[in-house]
């Protein structure tokens, strides 16, 4: 197997091992933060525990935050497997980030809107669904498919 072969399967691989990771993490995070708020059964691992003695503020602005280093890790390892797949790495590369910001700006839309309408309970279903597209393999793939199999223009 060359080596640039190997280097696409690494990344692949990573891919969907982080959105693993990704989700394991998160639904932990939201165990402790249910048994604080409505006083269920905490159904996290051990090891997310310590999250018990923070408050339902600190554990929100964590959510915040590691939304924004996923977002920026999968957007870093979806942008590197385009660039190694395709030739045309300056097309590769700007069409995965322009889906990143894209994902991004329609999210950042919603969420304003449901903010300032009262709308946010309709409007958190839509935005938890695009943040989780954005932690995943799916804007590498729709890229992937796109500059694959769509041709290009002259």
């Amino acid at each position: 197997m060359r080596r640039h072969n190997i280097i696409i399967a690494i990344l692949i691989g990573l891919l969907l091992f982080s959105g693993f990771l990704r989700d394991y993490i998160m639904q932990n995070i939201n165990h402790v933060l249910k048994f604080l708020t409505t006083n269920s059964p905490n159904f996290s691992v051990e090891a997310f525990y310590f999250l018990e003695n923070w408050t339902v503020e600190d554990i929100v602005a964590l959510k915040w935050g590691l939304t924004i280093v996923f977002l920026i890790y999968f957007w870093a390892i979806s942008y590197t497997f385009i660039r190694v797949y395709f030739i045309n790495k300056q097309k590769a590369g700007k069409s995965i980030t322009i889906l990143y910001l894209a994902i991004l700006l329609i999210s950042g839309l919603l969420y304003g809107f449901g903010k300032i309408s009262g709308f946010n309970e309709e409007m958190y279903p839509i935005v938890r669904t695009l943040t989780g597209l954005s932690h995943s393999f799916m804007p590498a793939m729709l890229v992937f498919l796109y500059l694959k199999y769509i041709p290009e223009q002259k």
